[in-house]
């Protein structure tokens, strides 16, 4: 991974344990683990998390059909997700049914960034009670 790719509260992997980033450096990151420790890791070690139906659910994005999931952004947007398999597709329209563009999302971080520069605000991790 690279740093300029990250954003402080993204979540990534570091030796497959789901990790925030809170601080970034030239070549390695600060992450928190699951405990609360904070660990230095190089950046050419951590790896992104794959987007997936699994993390759609536990961010509380809106199961809209079968495979279609819906985000709602600001007043009239949102993030349209279709899942197939192993694989999601992000669509950015509005509530009118007008699609925007098709983001080229693969991994988490990428839609956690997507969402704070189309919002200005972090998407929320729901946790599991």
């Amino acid at each position: 991974m690279e740093a300029k790719d990250l954003r402080v509260t993204n979540l990534i992997y570091n030796d497959r344990i789901v990790n925030a980033v809170i601080l970034i450096g030239f070549d390695s990151v600060e992450l928190i683990t699951p405990q609360g420790n904070n660990i230095t890791a190089r950046l050419d070690l951590v790896k992104p998390i794959q987007l997936t139906e699994e993390w759609l659910i536990k961010f509380g994005i809106n199961k809209y059909s079968d495979n279609h999931y819906i985000l709602e952004i600001l007043n009239r947007g949102r993030l349209h997700f279709y899942t197939e398999k192993d694989k999601v597709s992000v669509e950015i329209g509005n509530k009118s049914g007008y699609s925007f563009g098709y983001p080229k999302i693969k991994y988490l971080h990428e839609l956690q960034n997507l969402y704070f520069a189309l919002t200005g605000q972090e998407l929320e991790y729901k946790r599991q009670q």
